[in-house]
């Protein structure tokens, strides 16, 4: 299986428009054959490095297909938001960085990614690492949701998997959001977003992504690790989308999701409880009752430190996303033409103070 999907990588490589190989050679990249079989939906991503010096600078690159000038315009806008942002106010901890735009050849760079996303249908994920995903990605759509922006297309091969080093919580790496604006702004939805993900107030209506349908399809992104993949949870479908809506809001009691014979912890059932608490939460039909992605992300951080109750941990937890948003909307506010005047009253008004003192020390 995985050496199809290689075979299919390469392929899909081969056949890149001749276009942007010269662009890249241009820039001093060259493609390289990485064999990671990246998502490929209305788009599809590369591998390529560029010699400097001593140094070796890795990429991936994310060509988008079929876009019109109207769409172009609007990549540019999703591009510059984030390449001007500062390293702080851009949380890369957890959201895939736009590094750059090229109209000419239809490519967005971003930095190296490490594959083709997370893969539940490979892997039997213990609900220890379904966890993790859960806490990371919620966190960056606390992030772009207090940025304003809409991810759209929440599934998961737009959920990347960076392997542990040193330091990471429990040997599971980081899980990063990739792909937020595009399918909102410039992608189709029939593309872009397979139908078990979407909302049930967006179905059979001309696509429209929100904050709200973003938690949904995490929460169904979550549901289907658990189900152990596509093959498994299609078997769950066979009712069709409506029948498991309606099973899934009409569930009532804890023990709801169940239990796999491998993958949920067998003792207290303390990673398991957790996450049939926070799917529960995300996968409520009516969006007005559903939480926002910062209040699961609390809700999470809550059963996370102490079972449910607000302690110095959870809170404790919430403030890189909350400083990072914060962080974001300062910069981004200034850069506005209010923003722009502001800081230029601010500024005579510093000029001006600083010119008093001077005045009050010098007539000393």
């Amino acid at each position: 299986m995985a050496d199809a999907r290689n075979d299919r990588a390469l392929e899909a490589q081969q056949q890149l428009d001749p276009a942007i190989l010269e662009y890249l050679f241009t820039k001093g990249y060259v493609l390289e054959r990485c064999r990671h079989a990246h998502p490929v939906t209305f788009f599809k991503t590369s591998c390529a490095s560029k010699l400097s010096g001593a140094s070796k600078e890795d990429m991936t690159f994310v060509q988008l297909l079929h876009q019109t000038d109207d769409q172009r315009r609007e990549v540019v806008k999703i591009v510059e938001e984030d390449t001007v942002l500062s390293d702080e106010a851009a949380f890369e901890q957890y959201v895939v960085r736009y590094r750059g735009y090229s109209p000419k050849v239809d490519i967005i760079f971003t930095e190296r990614l490490p594959g083709s996303g997370t893969e539940p249908w490979y892997h039997e994920l213990r609900d220890s690492f379904i966890l993790d995903i859960a806490w990371d990605v919620l966190q960056a759509l606390a992030y772009l949701h207090g940025r304003g922006v809409v991810h759209g297309s929440i599934h998961p091969g737009n959920i990347m998997h960076f392997p542990a080093t040193t330091g990471d919580h429990d040997n599971n790496g980081t899980f990063k959001l990739f792909g937020h604006g595009l399918v909102s702004k410039v992608g189709r939805h029939d593309e872009a977003v397979d139908a078990r993900y979407t909302a049930p107030e967006l179905r059979g209506k001309p696509y429209k992504s929100t904050f709200k349908s973003d938690v949904w399809m995490l929460g169904m992104t979550l549901l289907e690790c658990h189900e152990l993949g596509a093959g498994a949870f299609d078997i769950s479908l066979r009712g069709g989308i409506g029948t498991l809506v309606k099973q899934l809001s009409e569930r009532k009691d804890k023990g709801w999701l169940k239990q796999r014979n491998e993958g949920c912890d067998s003792e207290r059932n303390y990673y398991h409880n957790r996450l049939e608490y926070i799917i529960g939460e995300m996968l409520v039909e009516k969006p007005r009752e559903r939480p926002s992605a910062m209040a699961a992300l609390r809700s999470l951080a809550e059963k996370k430190f102490n079972g449910g109750e607000k302690t110095p941990d959870a809170g404790q937890s919430m403030m890189p996303v909350k400083a990072a948003v914060k962080a974001a909307k300062k910069e981004m506010r200034a850069r506005t033409l209010v923003g722009k005047v502001l800081g230029q009253v601010k500024g005579f008004w510093d000029w001006l103070l600083l010119l008093s003192v001077a005045l009050l020390f010098g007539l000393k």
